[in-house]
């Protein structure tokens, strides 16, 4: 049984060596991997900010000015509105008659 015992224990001691030996050869892989993360860090972040700064200058350009528009037409369409209603509501005046339309951009509550 000693003989058993002893083969097993050199066959333990070949699985402890074998494991020291792919356990240094992981902490080299390692300690590599995070010196390139190290150096990588930097100009990962200098890409990251020349896209965002690439993307606010195309936003500026082209998608703030299309929104500026748009909002102006808006505004002209929604002036015409109170301008066209206001001149309803006049005549109506004018004329003696009675002007219950809702101003431009109100709900009137059903009764």
């Amino acid at each position: 049984m000693n003989g058993e015992w002893a083969v097993a224990t050199e066959q333990w001691w070949g699985a402890v060596d074998l494991a020291v030996a792919v356990l240094g050869h992981f902490s080299n892989v390692g300690a590599a991997i995070a010196m390139v993360a190290m150096l990588l860090t930097r100009p990962v972040n200098v890409m990251g900010e020349i896209s965002m700064s690439v993307y606010q200058a195309m936003v500026n350009r082209y998608v703030l000015p299309v929104i500026e528009k748009h909002k102006a037409e808006g505004r002209a369409e929604e002036r015409e509105e109170w301008l066209a209603w206001n001149r309803r509501r006049i005549h109506a005046e004018k004329h003696g008659r009675n002007f219950d339309e809702s101003p431009p951009g109100t709900v009137r509550q059903k009764k």
